[in-house]
């Protein structure tokens, strides 16, 4: 085969007469093969390689290519060299326009193979050493050695040692077309190999960055003339070409949208090289062409493609590519600004959203809006949504819209995804659980900044919200450095943990202020001051401030005579003074800036010397015996270590920003002398070019010496907002160019907010005048105004830029500059000839709160989205001042008809001198004996004789005390009787009444609260109603039809108290069942939006419970998995989210169906049936699972008969299998199979399942015997009839189930019933939580309740009164429960602080928003117990973060102090400066019992609330052994004057203990604590203590 290849090869290598000739030679030797041995010879194959150009080549520099020969697994020695062949390219722009990719050329090669030279060259020695051979046994041995005797010339190397030399000659005839310029064969392995610098270490990074390999070579070609050349590489049949540029020409090229500027210039000199022809091109064809003019410059306007190419030739012959990238860093389109009433929130709050906007054509021009919808998504900090909306904006006005956070809203950054016109835009706020400072802390400095060697003065003041100061409170300052080291006069951060500095003590003035000095730093440092402000109430804020020192003003200017040194070279600095300085200069130091390396000497006079034995970059700076820097200067030593290279242009600018008409004075220094710059300006596109001799758009350039010039640069109409001025030089084979901007003012509307006064009385009308002028004169606006409480801002700093910064930012320079110095072409050498398939790539390269000030919970005062000055700039407008002592922020933003914006802020106080503040709850249980405290401030700094009176409710007081200066507690004694009352209580000072405060307080009876329902009917004018008298919360609600009736149902779900996901689902299934029909009714847009809050609130809190692999247990992840739930849970989100109009990928809800998988052995038939079912709602595939049921039904037995379950006990959780169990699960099985399914048998089965659940009298077997009849219709009056049975006793799952059939079966709901009913005196009418008319009773319910229509109604009216009775329970359930008491008793004095000390000085952080303040009672807002925990665990973080920082400062940790509990005996008193422990005790009667789904609802007092964390204390003495005990962290549900426990299951004792606080003091009654099963809701057990009485002191 190898011959028969040889010969083929032959063919069309040699002339055909010679073939015949050798052919039948070579005819002969095969003949005669097996008498040639082998040759052991291998054709050179060669292998792949890289050939590389990196950059263009002068004239005269010596031109390079790089090849680089990967090494395999055996070193590749056997081709020692490669044969290159320089082409020179006749025609270079027609060759480089015929290119697809001009990286990498695509020249065919011309392969010949390897020919028979070789195969000739073998055979012949083969067939003479034969000869030979013969003819030695022809002759005998000493005939040889005769004849060589007389012949010595005849002597020959013996045979059997005789090699054949075999040669590789290049396998590639020479490219035809193309001028050969030389021709050479370059040693590969015997020549060095590319290595990285010597000694190189870059810390943070790898210091191997150049992997050296002894394939990768560098080879001159020698210098050429100016012209484009092809290099060709070859080794065996594997070849590789690459262009070479040779050129004396440089093209600088600079890119914008629709404009192309090319500006050729020399490569040694940077003078300009005009005649150059041009060609544009983006790789697929030529796009423009033109000629450079007298200054080298030619400007194309056309649309800048993302990639394009320059392609020149200058008149020498050179040819030069330069490759553009553009892309819009300013996208002129839409631009929307988005703001918020206030940029901080609490969860709950009403967050009000204002849009406006304009339609920018380029930084200038701007038209307004298309009139339009906006889809409004709010999203979570973890990208979930929270609610949705819609709004509409207008062309001038914009958009505004509220919408209410829920109430369980995690904290964090909250994202506005805005959808207009296809497009998305965004804002932001923030939610957190805050409470706003008592007081604000500024820290001002004296200075901008400070410069090293100056001490850092500045003023710390502190103002409480009405204006007055702070007086005497104390400051604890902390100052930390970090050095910085100085980078091209920019100071850097060198990584250096900050050390501290300085902590003080200071006390504030009279006029609520103190001054400060700081020790002077003595290098370039970061500066971090940390103030903590305690006044004399105990309030606590905190504030930090940072600032940099920058290098001080030199003293001395240092000079070399070179800037530029080699290593070992000594080089001469000289100090010349500035003027006076009182030290004298007495060393130096230099700094090395690559490793921070210092060395130091003596400077003896102006004069000395450093030798610098290490190439890198320096900074040397000058000394006096101080240590402070009295000179510097930068020095580069030239060698590998240098890192940093030399060659920038200083550009500096007289101002910072400009105004049109004014001229700008620029000094520019370059780093070597130039004689001749492009001068360009530049945003959008180059505005105007010229060069340094002729400068564009009547720029004055006036040289001050060799190396410096100065530029006056007019600023124009056209500049604003900013305008980049550009030079860029050519020197030596290298461009420089340097960027610089010029700020513009942009005209902006001037907003006048003027109140008509400046301080004002909570409560006060505040009339405001606005007026808006542009340069001075009027202009007609619309405005949106914000009035914010200041302290939000002290917590959060607005989040909106200001409205000028958004529409007239800096622009971006859109020009990109490239030149053609650097343009690289590379191939990758294939074989000629394979059958392998080439890969596709290949590379082997290398507490308790003190009381506060009066503050409503109101952040906002007023939000006026929509005003509007006229022509002449005026408008005003009026709101109402909250009841609070504080200073507020209006905020007012504007915009013209012309797009003109403008924002100004203004303040205005509301305080009083004298005033009253309730501080305690105002709901009590009967037979409560509070003392309720009244806190009177004077904010004054004199005592003052006053008054206080306090009546209502058996209250009586009246007292003559003194004010004095801050705050005075006061007490009234209450007797909580009847049904509560109000409570007057009146400040006066001087015969005159100077505060008034008015609270209603609540009696409810004692007892636990149970829901319940009374169906009547109204059939007479006056109807009398009995009913119990420990009723609460009564209301009236209309039966009208089915609608009304599911609202009923839906508001009893609503209104259920706990949060398992099994009711967090059933709260949400209604809602989502009714909100869209409630959406067509007519309702107002509050009360639909109120709805779907409702459902955005109960759809997230449901989202949050979801534990590992998207499944849910009964309680979230504190409970085992569950199927079923897991189903009920995805029905309800499902139903949510389609109600919302929200969107979930398909693959979100087959998670259920491996859920379904990994769970259904251990599911009853019923919660199998009803998994599939509502899988098949979702729209999930259930064919092959509703098969798996009926073959389960099949082999299941019958259920035994039906034992004593009580008809409120729920058929799905907790249920054993009964006969009505299996009816339902048949039932729902005939439901889900399809024809062909079900045999004669199972069909015989579910007919009698069918008629018993027709029989029955459960409003969960009613709701599917309708849901199967509404095949052939459903009866509204039997639905109605069922949903009148669907009472608050029945389980929460079971009723929400029965409401999914019965909507299922009706196919909707239609509007509720509307009527004229009024039901006469002491009833309210008031909208439900679902939208339905309601009526509360106002009156006493006494003995009975009466009803008094207008007139007898013409037909009975169907009603429903819904109560909560407060009667004793009786416990059915044998358990046992006992509940006590422990007080946690400190450490001893030695110990360090706990929480809980910490806790009693309050907290408030200026810096960050994380705690919160409820001025509601705290029995009835969670949010109360959350401000505590809240505050002692920011102290602790706070502590925490601080020892971290000084490591210096550590001391040795203490073991973790013990606390001891006291157990507080049944008649002890309970103080409410002490933290508790509350232990509850539980244990079933009987062992072996399991009580699944229960809840542990333990009372509490007024005003008690529970730690939400155990703050990890160690307490000993809670009788668990003499070891003390951690408290597990606690999980419980918060409610009104109570709080309650899951418990999953209940089969063996279980201790539960929480912290707990008490903050009301009095005398307390206290239902027992009582356990209950969810879903039997009458099995019960209570406490054996009926009522239990604490007294709190």
């Amino acid at each position: 085969m190898a011959t028969q290849t040889r010969q083929s090869q032959f063919y069309w290598s040699v002339p055909f007469l010679f073939l015949i000739a050798l052919s039948v030679i070579a005819l002969s030797l095969a003949a005669h093969a097996a008498d040639i041995e082998p040759s052991g010879y291998r054709p050179l194959t060669g292998d792949r390689f890289f050939l590389l150009t990196e950059s263009s080549f002068g004239s005269g520099e010596i031109a390079q290519v790089r090849l680089e020969a990967p090494e395999r697994w055996e070193p590749l020695t056997e081709y020692p060299e490669a044969d290159l062949v320089i082409y020179r390219v006749p025609d270079p722009l027609s060759f480089l326009k015929t290119q697809k990719n001009l990286h990498r050329v695509q020249v065919k090669g011309d392969y010949r193979g390897e020919g028979l030279s070789n195969a000739l060259r073998y055979v012949w020695d083969s067939a003479y050493k034969k000869s030979r051979l013969a003819w030695q046994r022809i002759f005998s041995e000493t005939i040889r050695a005769r004849v060589v005797a007389e012949a010595p010339i005849l002597k020959q190397t013996p045979p059997h040692s005789y090699a054949t030399a075999f040669e590789n000659h290049p396998q590639f005839k020479p490219l035809s077309g193309f001028q050969q310029v030389a021709r050479f064969r370059y040693p590969l392995w015997a020549a060095k190999p590319l290595e990285p610098p010597k000694g190189i270490e870059m810390a943070g990074s790898s210091s191997e960055f150049i992997v050296s390999s002894h394939g990768n070579r560098m080879i001159p070609l020698g210098k050429l003339q100016p012209g484009l050349y092809l290099v060709e590489a070859m080794i065996g049949h594997y070849r590789a070409t690459t262009l070479v540029f040779v050129t004396d020409t440089v093209a600088i090229t600079k890119t914008a949208h629709d404009q192309l500027l090319v500006w050729t210039a020399d490569r040694m000199t940077g003078a300009p090289r005009p005649a150059a022809k041009i060609l544009l091109t983006d790789g697929a064809g030529v796009l423009e062409s033109g000629v450079t003019d007298g200054d080298g410059v030619l400007i194309i306007n056309r649309p800048s493609p993302e990639r394009s190419y320059v392609i020149g030739a200058d008149p020498a012959g050179g040819v030069f590519v330069s490759e553009n990238f553009y892309y819009d860093s300013e996208i002129y389109a839409t631009k929307l600004y988005a703001f918020t009433d206030r940029p901080l929130y609490r969860p709950g709050d009403t967050v009000c959203l204002k849009l406006v906007g304009r339609v920018f054509q380029d930084s200038r021009h701007s038209t307004r809006l298309t009139a339009s919808g906006v889809r409004l998504a709010v999203l979570d900090p973890n990208g979930t949504p929270v609610t949705t909306g819609d709004f509409n904006v207008v062309p001038d006005a914009g958009g505004d819209t509220c919408f209410a956070l829920p109430e369980p809203t995690a904290s964090g950054g909250y994202t506005l995804q805005l959808g207009y016109q296809g497009a998305t835009y965004t804002a932001a706020f923030r939610v957190a659980e805050y409470v706003k400072p008592h007081y604000e802390l500024a820290i001002r400095f004296n200075q901008k900044e400070f410069k090293t060697g100056e001490p850092i003065t500045g003023q710390i003041k502190l103002t409480y919200p009405g204006g007055q100061p702070v007086r005497g409170a104390q400051l604890e300052l902390t100052v930390r450095a970090q050095p910085l080291t100085m980078v091209e006069d920019e100071p850097r951060y060198q990584g250096r943990f900050p050390v501290k500095r300085l902590q003080n003590t200071l006390t504030v003035a009279e006029n609520g202020s103190a001054d400060f000095n700081l020790p002077p730093a003595q290098t370039p440092s970061r500066y971090v001051l940390s103030v903590i402000s305690t006044d004399g109430a105990a309030y606590r804020v905190t504030a930090s401030q940072e600032i940099r020192i920058q290098p001080g003003a030199p003293a001395y200017a240092l000079m070399a005579a070179n800037r530029l040194s080699r290593i070992g070279e000594a080089v001469a600095f000289t100090a010349t003074p500035l003027g006076a300085f009182t030290g004298t200069p007495v060393s130096w130091e230099a700094i090395r800036l690559e490793d921070q390396n210092r060395f130091t000497g003596a400077a003896a006079g102006s004069d000395f010397t450093v030798r610098f034995d290490r190439s890198g970059s320096y900074t040397v700076n000058l000394k006096d015996r101080e240590g402070r820097i009295a000179g510097s200067i930068e020095h580069w030593v030239a060698g590998p270590e240098l890192t940093t290279q030399p060659g920038s242009i200083a550009i500096v600018l007289d101002q910072d920003e400009y105004r049109i008409g004014d001229t700008a004075q620029a000094l520019i220094t370059f780093p070597v002398p130039v004689n001749q710059a492009l001068v360009t300006l530049e945003r959008d596109q180059v505005e105007a070019h010229g060069l340094l001799s002729k400068p564009p758009r009547n720029i004055h350039l006036t040289r001050q010496n060799e190396r410096q010039w100065r530029a006056e640069i007019p600023v124009q109409a056209d500049d604003p907002p900013n305008i980049t001025f550009s030079l860029l030089y050519v020197q030596n084979g290298a461009y420089i160019f340097q960027n610089k901007g010029l700020k513009v003012a942009v005209p902006r509307i001037r907003i006048a907010l003027v109140p008509d006064k400046t301080e004002y009385r909570p409560g006060d009308t505040v009339n405001v005048e606005v007026e808006t002028t542009l340069d001075g004169q009027p202009i007609a606006t619309h405005l949106a105004v914000s009035v914010v409480d200041e302290m939000v801002y002290v917590l959060q700093p607005e989040i909106a830029p200001p409205i000028h910064d958004f529409f007239h930012h800096i622009r971006r320079n859109q020009v990109r500059t490239a030149s053609s110095l650097n343009f690289h072409s590379y191939d990758l050498a294939l074989p000629a000839v394979t059958d392998e398939i080439p890969p596709t790539a290949y590379s082997q390269r290398v507490l308790k709160v003190p009381d506060r000030p009066r503050r409503e919970n109101i952040d906002t005062a007023a939000w006026l989205p929509n005003l509007q000055t006229d022509a002449t700039g005026k408008t005003r407008f009026s709101f109402v001042l909250p009841d609070s002592i504080a200073r507020w922020r209006l905020t007012g933003r504007a915009m013209a008809e012309a797009g003109q914006v403008g924002q100004n802020t203004a303040w205005l106080i509301s305080t009083q001198d004298y005033y009253l503040k309730w501080t305690g709850p105002t709901v009590f249980r009967h037979g409560d004996e509070p003392l309720i405290s009244v806190v009177a401030f004077n904010q004054e700094t004199t005592p003052v004789a006053a008054e206080f009176s306090a009546d209502g409710m058996s209250a009586n007081v009246r007292r003559q005390l003194t004010l004095q200066p801050g705050a005075n507690d006061l007490e009234i004694l209450l007797q909580a009787a009847g049904w509560g009352g109000m409570i007057n209580a009146r400040l006066t000072i001087a015969d005159q009444a100077v505060d008034q405060i008015q609270k209603w307080v609540t009696v409810v009876p004692e007892g636990w609260p149970d829901s319940y329902s009374l169906p009547i009917t109204l059939d007479q004018a006056i109807n009398e109603i009995k009913i119990p008298a420990d009723v609460a919360n009564l209301r009236l609600s209309l039966a009208g039809n089915a609608t009304d009736l599911f609202l009923r149902v839906a508001e009893s779900l609503i209104d259920y108290p706990f949060g398992c996901v099994e009711q967090t689902a059933s709260r949400l299934i209604p809602l989502a069942l009714i909100y869209p029909p409630l959406k067509t009714a007519g309702l107002p847009d509050r009360t639909l939006g109120r709805l779907r809050q409702q459902l955005s609130n109960h759809r997230l809190r449901l989202a949050r419970m979801a534990g590992p692999e998207s499944a849910f247990g009964w309680w979230g992840d504190i409970s085992d998995e569950d199927a079923f739930l897991t189903a009920y849970a995805y029905y309800a989100d499902w139903n949510a989210l389609r109600a919302l109009g929200i969107a979930a990928p398909a693959s979100h809800w087959e998670k259920l169906l491996a859920v379904y998988q990994k769970s259904v052995e251990q599911e009853s038939l019923l919660r199998r049936v009803l998994m599939v079912w509502l899988m098949r709602q979702i729209g999930l595939p259930t064919r092959t699972l509703t098969e798996g049921l009926i073959s389960a039904t099949r082999q299941i037995p019958p259920p035994p008969a039906q034992g004593s379950i009580t008809p409120e006990a729920s058929r799905i959780l907790d249920a054993p299998a009964t006969v009505l169990s299996a009816d339902l699960a048949l039932t729902l099985i005939g439901e889900l199979a399809e024809a062909g399914q079900i045999d004669a048998a199972l069909q015989s089965r579910l007919v009698q399942a069918r008629n018993r659940l027709a029989m029955s009298r459960l409003p969960l077997a009613q709701a599917l015997t309708l849901l199967v009849q509404a095949r052939t219709g459903a009866d509204p009056a039997k639905a109605a009839a069922i949903l009148a049975a669907l009472g608050p006793e029945i389980a929460t799952v079971d009723r929400a189930l029965s409401l999914i059939f019965i909507h299922a079966a009706l196919g909707g709901w239609n509007q509720p019933a509307v009527t004229n009913f009024e039901p006469g005196k002491n009833w309210a009418r008031r909208e439900s939580k679902v939208g339905a008319t309601q009526w509360f009773w106002q009156g006493k319910p006494g003995d009975g309740v009466r009803i008094a229509l207008k007139e007898p109604p013409p037909s009975p009216v169907r009603a429903y009164l819904s109560y909560d009775s407060y009667g004793l329970d009786q416990a059915r359930l044998p358990v046992t429960i006992e509940r006590r008491f422990y007080r946690l008793q400190r450490p001893g004095p030695e110990a360090p602080a706990t929480k809980d000390d910490e806790e009693k000085a309050g907290s408030d952080s200026a810096e960050t928003p994380t705690t919160t303040e409820s001025e509601t009672a705290p029995d009835a807002d969670q949010a109360k117990t959350e401000s505590v925990s809240e505050i002692v665990r920011d102290d602790a973080g706070e502590s925490e973060s601080e020892s971290e920082g000084e490591e210096e400062e550590t001391e040795e940790t203490p073991d973790e102090p013990v606390f001891q509990a006291l157990r507080v005996e049944p008649d002890g008193s309970l103080a409410t400066s002490d933290l508790y422990v509350d232990e509850i005790r539980i244990a079933p009667a009987a062992a072996g019992v399991a009580y699944r789904y229960g809840v542990l609802e333990i009372p509490l007092p007024p005003g008690a609330e529970v730690e939400p964390t155990t703050w990890g204390l160690n307490i000993a003495g809670l009788e668990e052994g003499p070891k003390p005990v951690s408290l597990p962290e606690p999980v419980f549900t918060a409610g009104r004057r109570s709080y309650s426990i899951p418990v999953d299951e209940l089969t063996t004792p279980q201790v539960y203990r929480f912290l707990v606080r008490f903050s009301q003091r009095g005398g307390f009654g206290l239902p027992p604590v009582r356990y209950f099963r969810m879903y039997q809701p009458n099995e019960k057990g209570l406490e054996t203590e009926a009522i239990r009485r604490i007294n709190v002191q």
